[in-house]
């Protein structure tokens, strides 16, 4: 048998993973580049696994905390990227979720990129088990506890995606969602989310809010739209009324918002999937 093919192909491994880790090396600020060589040798990087040396150095790039002067908007986008391709990484599901809890627990990082990993954990969540899954359920739960601050609103809507959370999460989600959806004094963005997750849930404890919200015409109109979707959603059938009242409002967001719910309110259910013709 002709051996030269894999004689080859391994004196050709550690030429390649050597172009890997310079690759790496560019991601992380380790070789001069700017950022779009940067994004490029990151997109290099996405067309085969990783070696776990070059998985460390997209590791540690991440739990760097910002540092003065640098453009933090190209950094989250470079970031967001580089967390992307990690979590494609075959069986790095329990050291990705150790590594962007240890993130959000680190001091120093911008808020967007904070609140990125939110959403990446909520990603991860359905993959991982046991007290690994316990842990991050838990992180969540916490970042959503806050009733200023916005990350509790990503961690809110994280939560509200999963397929499955235990029935005592389930409770203090639903518990969070109720509390932020009716409380007047809840930053409009944050209390937003909340409307939609007790949409999802199917929360009719905060329908009494969301009638008061489409009558008051000193509330945001962000909130009040999230309100006429709430109300389109689980109100009653009196419930119409408002939302017809709406429909003719002078405000154009409010006014086609409750006229594409109308629509939608009024459309004949559709036919399963697989019913006969």
């Amino acid at each position: 048998m002709d051996m030269r093919p894999c004689l080859l192909s391994l004196l050709a491994a550690p030429l390649l993973a050597t172009a890997a880790t310079r690759q790496a090396e560019t991601v992380v600020g380790l070789r001069p580049a700017d950022w779009a060589e940067r994004h490029a040798a990151l997109r290099s990087l996405d067309a085969s696994p990783l070696q776990a040396a070059d998985q460390e150095l997209l590791a540690s790039f991440l739990r760097r905390p910002d540092q003065a002067g640098v453009d933090r908007r190209r950094l989250n986008q470079l970031r967001n990227d580089a967390a992307a391709l990690l979590l494609r990484q075959p069986g790095r599901e329990v050291p990705n979720a150790h590594l962007l809890l240890e993130t959000l627990r680190t001091p120093g990082h911008d808020p967007v990129w904070r609140d990125y990993c939110v959403q990446f954990l909520g990603a991860l969540l359905p993959r991982l088990e046991g007290w690994h899954r316990d842990g991050v359920i838990g992180r969540l739960l916490l970042l959503a506890g806050g009733d200023r601050d916005p990350i509790a609103a990503t961690a809110l809507v994280a939560l509200a995606r999963q397929p499955r959370l235990p029935a005592d999460a389930m409770r203090l989600l639903r518990q969070r969602a109720l509390h932020l959806a009716n409380g007047d004094s809840i930053p409009p963005p944050l209390r937003v989310s909340a409307m939609a997750v007790c949409a999802r849930l199917s929360l009719d404890g905060a329908l009494p809010a969301a009638r008061r919200l489409l009558d008051d015409e000193q509330a945001p109109v962000p909130v009040r739209l999230a309100g006429i979707g709430l109300l389109a959603q689980l109100g009653r059938a009196d419930d119409r009324a408002r939302l017809r009242r709406l429909a003719s409002h002078p405000d154009s967001r409010l006014r086609l918002a409750a006229r594409r719910w109308l629509h939608r309110m009024s459309a004949p259910p559709r036919p399963p999937a697989d019913a006969p013709p």
